[in-house]
């Protein structure tokens, strides 16, 4: 639409349809933006919900495979959930040790 308006500039100035050209160009890149954020949205919609059913999937997996421990091997279904809880939130790890003053030849760290 811009390369036609440019290549009629004469044609649209002796009409006096410049405002028309820009606002129809305007709205017509508007249109595009448009389009362009509604992709992007959709392709992170998409990835969104493939990473929480992967997730899900596999908290399916986990109480199946609990429910099958419980069946089989006899454990309680308090001990399956904390086979399940301890895989997915466990303890915090203690904080790293900050290096001590130590004599020469002595050291602590593996």
């Amino acid at each position: 639409m811009a390369g036609e308006a440019i290549g009629a500039r004469r044609t649209v100035a002796s009409l006096g349809a410049e405002m028309r050209v820009v606002a129809a160009y305007r709205a017509r890149l508007d249109a595009e933006e448009v389009g362009a954020r509604v992709r992007r949205a959709a392709g992170q919609g998409v990835g969104r919900g493939f990473s929480l059913s992967a997730t899900f999937f596999l908290y399916f997996v986990g109480f199946l495979f609990g429910a099958h421990l419980m069946r089989t091997a006899g454990y309680t279904f308090d001990d399956a959930m904390k086979v399940f809880l301890s895989t997915h939130h466990p303890k915090p790890s203690p904080p790293k040790r900050k290096p001590s003053t130590l004599g020469e030849g002595d050291s602590d760290w593996h």
